[in-house]
């Protein structure tokens, strides 16, 4: 009777079904034929020359990060150290004004 559900089954996952095989059938978003157009012939010599100035520009930016990280990480090191190397004057200063003043006091 064609108007009777059919039974469904449980598969083992992984298992693909009627409803979900290989090619996306029943998934129009994994269709493979939805917007693609079939290539027209080879490849122009402009379309592999601009993909190869992008590839380029991409790999100027990452190395650009790259090298920006190891500026800004060298720079943050130095004010650290200097932070360091100030508290230790400022204590330094405060430890030999209090023993000045107390030795006077004498």
């Amino acid at each position: 009777m064609p108007w009777r559900r059919a039974a469904v089954r449980a598969r083992p996952v992984g298992v693909p079904g009627p409803d979900h095989g290989s090619r996306g059938e029943g998934k129009p978003w994994l269709a493979p034929d939805i917007g693609v157009r079939a290539r027209r012939g080879p490849v122009s010599r402009r379309s592999v020359v601009a993909m190869g100035r992008i590839l380029l520009i991409v790999a100027a930016v990452v190395l650009a990060f790259f090298l920006l990280g190891s500026i800004l990480g060298f720079l943050v090191g130095l004010v650290k150290w200097a932070l360091i190397i100030g508290l230790v004057a400022v204590v330094v200063t405060f430890v030999t004004r209090l023993l000045r003043s107390s030795g006077a006091r004498r």
